[in-house]
């Protein structure tokens, strides 16, 4: 399921799938979280999974405040 976390400099959009203990995905420069979606489901079968879109790559924004 996709989640947005609104912050006062970002809105963070994330992942969250299955129960347990927490396995946090993190991309890689200029990706998104669908870069996970090949085995995140299946993952999610035996840990909790989040992935994040980190600020300012996929559907994350970055706040520009000055």
């Amino acid at each position: 399921m996709i989640h947005y976390l609104e912050t006062k400099i970002s809105k963070l959009r994330f992942s969250d799938r299955g129960d347990g203990e927490v396995l946090i995905l993190l991309h890689g420069y200029l990706e998104a979280i669908e870069t996970f979606d090949a085995f995140a489901e299946d993952l999610a079968t035996d840990v909790r999974v989040i992935c994040i879109d980190l600020p300012g790559h996929g559907k994350s924004t970055i706040k520009h405040v000055y």
